[in-house]
This record gives C-alpha cells, sequence and structure tokens, in this order.
C-alpha cells in the first residue's frame, strides 16, 4: 500500500490543510487494525520527521494526524496514525446542504438561540375604551402577543 507523507503546521481545526513536503513510501497495514487509528509498518528512516499522512482505501481518501514519534525495532518502522475527520471529509461537509439555527453574525429572532440571553421588554399601551368603562357591566381584556 503506497501512503503519503507530509509536513504541516496548519491547525487540527482547519478544514483545509497546507502540506508540504510530499512523499510516497510503500508501507504496509497491520491487521486487524481500525480506520480511525491504523498502525503501519514500513523500512526504517531514522530521519523521519513528518506529521500527517494520506492513504486510499475502498475508494476514499483518509488523512491523518501523526502525533507519537516512530518505534523502531529491527530496522523496521511501527507508525500509529489518528484520523483526521475534518480533511477525510472536506467534500461532504462542504457539500451537505442544512438549515442553520445559529449565525455568530446574523442574529435571526425567529430562530431559538440559547447562547444570546434574550431581555424582557414590558410594552404598555394605553387605548381609549369607547365611552369608558362601567360599573354595571362585565368586560373580559384580551392581549395578544
Amino acid at each position: 500500500m503506497n501512503i503519503t507523507f507530509y509536513k504541516t503546521k496548519s491547525e487540527s481545526e482547519r478544514l483545509t490543510k497546507t502540506l508540504e513536503n510530499a512523499i510516497t513510501k510503500t508501507c504496509e497495514l497491520i491487521f486487524p487494525f481500525s480506520i480511525e487509528s491504523p498502525e503501519i509498518k514500513l523500512t526504517a528512516d531514522y530521519n523521519f520527521d513528518y506529521n500527517y499522512a494520506s492513504f486510499s482505501y475502498a475508494g476514499k481518501t483518509y488523512y491523518f494526524y501523526i502525533s507519537n514519534p516512530p518505534r523502531i525495532e529491527n530496522k523496521v518502522m511501527y507508525i500509529t496514525l489518528n484520523e483526521d475527520y475534518l480533511a477525510t471529509w472536506k467534500d461532504d461537509i462542504l457539500n451537505s446542504v442544512g438549515h442553520v439555527v445559529r449565525s455568530s453574525t446574523n442574529y435571526n429572532p425567529y430562530l431559538p438561540d440559547g447562547m444570546i440571553t434574550n431581555t424582557n421588554k414590558v410594552d404598555r399601551q394605553y387605548r381609549k375604551v369607547g365611552n369608558g368603562f362601567t360599573l354595571e357591566n362585565t368586560y373580559i381584556l384580551t392581549v395578544g402577543g
């Protein structure tokens, strides 16, 4: 299996990363494996200083962080990868359609937003009622709002 290794200084929260110094190496997946955190092995490289990787599996390209330094045993290097979910699923995220219920810049009073504290405002309106109220009649006052 070919795995491409990169160097990146991009923050993990960024959807699009700046990837530099790409190099492709032939590696083996260690079975059983999890696509979220696979372990790979390859010929030892004592100058290995990459912190990001990608490979294709089942028709999809997956992206990974290399968080820990490689383990080297008998001229074989073992690397544990940790999936970068944002980069792996970037196209699905960018092409998704949804209803936005919160915006940090455009407040919509018709959408509930628990992060914004609403203040109560009393609205008093005084209106004259015909000839006024009399003690002989019964009145029902309905207020809507």
